[in-house]
């Protein structure tokens, strides 16, 4: 009985180590492998911004006076020397005409200062003349070249002021706001610019963006961007 016991014992550990191995080989996890390889690995920065113009120019009156004439509208295009608005012109050219008048009278004395100075210079060379009247007549000869550097400066300042009341567009673009009308004062303050309109070269632009500080160090010159525009889906 005992020798029919030992074979069937044999016959069931193998069936039982079979049955394991049988099982255990359809229940084994598939592993995958693959060849090393360098890649580049991506790190995006994202911030918000807006879009404007690379140029972008504020036009503003260099005199004051009274805006006549608006000849733009939001929107238009402009190209550089065009007339955008004209002012008030009257006081500037009344001023002009007096500086003339300065001018053309100085000139006038001076002239003759001159020829007083030349004429006293021979007389003083020939004996005819003392000292003292050679140094009035180059004294009263100086002054007056002195009024009529003035009154040429006066005249110049004139000229230009009555040329700023006609106001031109610096650069080809469009008027991408209008701030006065026809009718409204513009300061021509040199200390605070008074505003008249915005003209934009929309050609090109750029984006402005605000990058968060521990962000900076991960931004470098040249980088390549992504610019999405709320506005255009």
């Amino acid at each position: 009985m005992k020798k029919w016991i030992i074979p069937i014992v044999v016959i069931v550990i193998a069936a039982i180590v079979y049955f394991n191995l049988k099982m255990n080989k359809e229940q084994a996890v598939e592993v995958q492998t693959d060849v090393v390889k360098r890649h580049t690995v991506e790190e995006k920065v994202s911030a918000s911004g807006r879009v404007k113009p690379v140029t972008q120019v504020d036009i503003s009156a260099n005199v004051a006076g009274e805006i006549i004439e608006m000849n733009v509208k939001d929107g238009q295009n402009v190209h550089k020397g065009q007339v955008l608005a004209q002012l008030d012109k009257v006081r500037y050219e009344a001023a002009v005409v007096s500086a003339r008048a300065v001018y053309s009278s100085t000139k006038v004395a001076f002239e003759k200062a001159k020829k007083d100075l030349k004429r006293a210079q021979a007389l003083y060379e020939s004996g005819n003349l003392s000292q003292a009247d050679l140094d009035q007549a180059l004294a009263e000869y100086e002054n007056i070249q002195s009024n009529l550097a003035q009154a040429e400066s006066g005249l110049k300042q004139a000229e230009d002021n009555l040329s700023k009341t006609t106001i031109i567009s610096p650069i080809d673009g469009t008027i991408i706001q209008v701030r006065k009308e026809a009718g409204e004062i513009a300061l021509g303050s040199q200390f605070q610019a008074d505003i008249i309109m915005v003209v934009a070269d929309l050609s090109k632009m750029e984006v402005e963006v605000d990058v968060n500080e521990n962000d900076v160090v991960r931004v470098s010159l040249n980088d390549p961007v992504e610019i999405d525009i709320d506005a255009i889906p």
